[in-house]
């Protein structure tokens, strides 16, 4: 052998074993980063996904090296020598190295391609609400109360005036049964409900009265007084209309009270709802301790974005010189 043949000799093994020792230090890069995403996709409940990703990955790639390897070594000889030389060769270093970084590299990919394909977490909301009290079947929305996952530290921040909860950043492999509700220190069990998320728990005085709200929308003039129906015959009348909107807030129901204030010699001779229409059914008439020639009363249902009202009051008098002005009429409502 020549001197220049001993050197290109000695080059090769340098440059293979330098091609070695990479192909380690890949190998192990791509050990510990399949051992990371193994642990994550354990942390997340997919381990039944992770093994039968690794059993096919494992199963199929020894297969297909084995076969290259067998095909490599077969020169005439029967299987079982051919077999043995292709054991001989999977225990070399290169075969090797070329099977771990085949390994992780399909296993790798395999988890970007799910990991990219469904949400990393989601987001869950309700309302809470007080209890019902007695003869007051609707239901209030509780503010300032806290929820959160038993055990996790996902929380929501405090519900508001219309009682609404939300939590973030919840894994969306992680089953929700139960959520817990934080009002001054006493804490409330809940089971999950996620098609319902209304939940009526918080306790509370059923002496409780509702705050009442004036509807500042003002009161119009009607083209026509001789429209005014009435039992009575009164010697001067006024028909007045009025349209406003009444928000829901959280709320399933709307008291809407119609008052003559600061006058003796007026009464309400009728008053009709307008909108929405009586054929709708979306509310009645409620007269109980109300004197009809002095107030009205109505309760509403409200949609989730509000109602739109129109009212027809109209007032009389036999008093010619008694005034009809609208300052008489208060209007107001309460949600329950």
């Amino acid at each position: 052998m020549t001197d220049s043949q001993q050197q290109s000799g000695t080059g090769t093994d340098k440059e293979t074993r330098f091609g070695n020792r990479a192909a380690i230090v890949v190998s192990v890069i791509a050990i510990i980063g399949s051992l990371y995403t193994f642990w994550n996709w354990l942390r997340d409940n997919f381990w039944w996904l992770v093994a039968r990703w690794w059993i096919a990955a494992l199963a199929a790639l020894i297969v297909a090296v084995c076969v290259w390897l067998v095909k490599r070594t077969t020169r005439g000889g029967n299987l079982w020598q051919s077999a043995r030389k292709a054991l001989h060769r999977l225990i070399n270093l290169d075969a090797l190295v070329i099977f771990l970084i085949a390994v992780n590299t399909f296993y790798l990919g395999i988890f970007i391609a799910n990991r990219s394909h469904r949400p990393k977490s989601k987001t869950i909301s309700g309302i809470i609400y007080y209890l019902p009290c007695n003869g007051n079947p609707g239901l209030d929305p509780a503010p300032n109360v806290r929820v959160f996952l038993p055990e996790q530290n996902f929380e929501s921040n405090p519900t508001g005036s219309d009682g609404k909860f939300s939590i973030s950043g919840i894994p969306t492999t992680y089953q929700i049964k139960q959520l817990t509700a934080e009002l001054g220190g006493l804490h409330y069990p809940i089971t999950y409900n996620e098609g319902q998320g209304s939940y009526p728990l918080i306790p509370r005085s059923c002496d409780y009265n509702p705050p009442v709200w004036d509807v500042h929308a003002p009161w119009q003039i009607g083209s026509d007084d001789n429209e005014c129906l009435s039992e009575e015959t009164p010697k001067i009348k006024r028909r007045y209309l009025l349209e406003a909107l009444i928000p829901a807030e959280g709320k399933r129901q709307a008291i809407l009270t119609v008052e003559l204030r600061d006058t003796v010699d007026v009464t309400i001779q009728s008053a009709f709802v307008l909108s929405p229409s009586e054929q709708s059914g979306g509310y009645s008439e409620v007269m109980e301790g109300l004197n009809e020639q002095t107030a009205r009363r109505w309760i509403f249902d409200l949609p989730a974005n509000g109602l739109t009202f129109q009212l027809e009051v109209c007032l009389g008098s036999q008093d010619s010189s008694a005034s009809l002005s609208e300052r008489h009429l208060r209007t107001s409502y309460q949600l329950r």
